[in-house]
């Protein structure tokens, strides 16, 4: 279970994170858009409902606001980001359903294992 949830969080941080990075490459996403575009995905892919969308969404912003102010602080230490992002998932845990809960660690599972998979790949290159 401590593995699960283990991935689970370096899931949301990798996606937190390349939301960021990916807004760089284009236009700036400001923190409510970030929010939005994880919350709006998540009601999708979880079946959220009216009033789970509303507190997702706010933990989403919060945590997109946090991790914009470590950027802008020039403190974008892993280990601050890992603790945001632990902090997110618990927070969102605690609003889902147990089916949806478990839902929420699979997918979140299988991004992990793509994202480390691309990692692995850039390290090769290099």
């Amino acid at each position: 279970m401590i593995l699960k949830m283990r991935k689970l969080f370096l899931a949301l941080g990798f996606l937190a994170l390349s939301s960021l990075g990916f807004s760089q490459e284009k236009a700036h996403l400001s923190a409510a858009e970030i929010a939005t575009r994880q919350t709006e995905k998540m009601a999708t892919l979880l079946s959220l409902t009216a009033d789970q969308q509303v507190q997702v969404y706010s933990v989403n912003l919060d945590a997109a606001r946090e991790v914009e102010r470590v950027y802008l602080d020039g403190t974008n230490a892993a280990s601050v980001l890992a603790a945001l992002h632990a902090a997110q998932v618990g927070r969102i845990s605690s609003i889902l359903t147990d089916d949806q809960r478990t839902r929420f660690v699979e997918i979140n599972s299988r991004y992990a294992d793509r994202t480390r998979a691309r990692a692995t790949a850039k390290s090769d290159e290099k």
